[in-house]
């Protein structure tokens, strides 16, 4: 029967395992905290800008308004309208998105501008 301490890695004697090294552009090296993983600063400002837009809440709808009670959201999952129900309907984060969303509908759609901030809903018609 084979020695079962073969077949086993003990993980305790290896050393550190060796920080990943990210290539830097023309040679730049980041000015910073060692907690900044080695960015360059071209790459550090894209991802302020890409956290900067997840954390934006505005949003955009497309809706059909029948009047001031009556007002239809578009599911892009479902390719339906929900009846006077925003939560039936798909939020887009770009409002080029929405806006070609509702070039391919019929005519009368609009594209509204909201938020997910909790109490405040839709703010205003784009």
């Amino acid at each position: 029967m084979a020695d079962r301490r073969d077949s086993t890695i003990d993980v305790t004697a290896r050393k550190s395992l060796p920080k990943a090294r990210i290539a830097h552009s023309h040679g730049e090296r980041p000015q910073g905290d060692a907690d900044d993983f080695g960015l360059t600063k071209q790459q550090l400002h894209e991802l302020e800008r890409r956290l900067k837009d997840a954390r934006d809440p505005t949003r955009y709808m497309v809706v059909s308004r029948f009047g001031p009670g009556f007002v239809l959201y578009y599911n892009v999952s479902d390719n339906a309208f929900a009846m006077n129900e925003p939560r039936g309907g798909t939020l887009f984060k770009r409002r080029d998105a929405a806006i070609a969303v509702s070039r391919l509908l019929r005519p009368g759609i609009q594209v509204v501008r909201c938020t997910t901030k909790v109490g405040v809903g839709l703010a205003s018609q784009s």
